[in-house]
């Protein structure tokens, strides 16, 4: 399955970017059904308090019911992320992680944007 190739990916580049969270799957946690509803309980099963999102997610995803289970969102900034060698210029931002790792190699972590700084 695709999914369980994503993950061994989602792994390594946690740990070319030294990113310590943990992993689990979503079926593990017996989610409710919903849009809103299913993130919300998906916080409230690994005990989060905020919510990190996407600004695109400003067009449907249900501010209320979040602030209702006092669940904190907090809307993703893709500005400001330092420039780093790439292969082909003019730099550009819109590009995946792959592509900072590829550049960057074990470097790449220092261009992270560090979220509890910005917060």
């Amino acid at each position: 399955f695709l999914s369980k190739i994503n993950i061994q990916f989602f792994k390594l580049i946690n740990e070319i970017l030294d990113i310590q969270t943990q992993l689990i799957w979503s079926y593990e946690l017996e989610l409710i059904e919903g849009k809103t509803e299913r993130l919300i309980d998906l916080c409230k099963k690994v005990n989060a308090t905020e919510y990190l999102s996407g600004p695109a997610a400003k067009n449907y995803l249900n501010t209320d019911l979040f602030n209702n289970a006092n669940i904190k969102i907090i809307w993703m900034d893709y500005n400001d992320y330092p420039i780093y060698h790439q292969l082909y210029p003019p730099f550009t931002h819109e590009v995946s992680i792959l592509d900072l790792i590829f550049n960057e190699g074990p470097n790449a972590k220092n261009f992270m944007k560090s979220f509890n700084n910005k917060l």
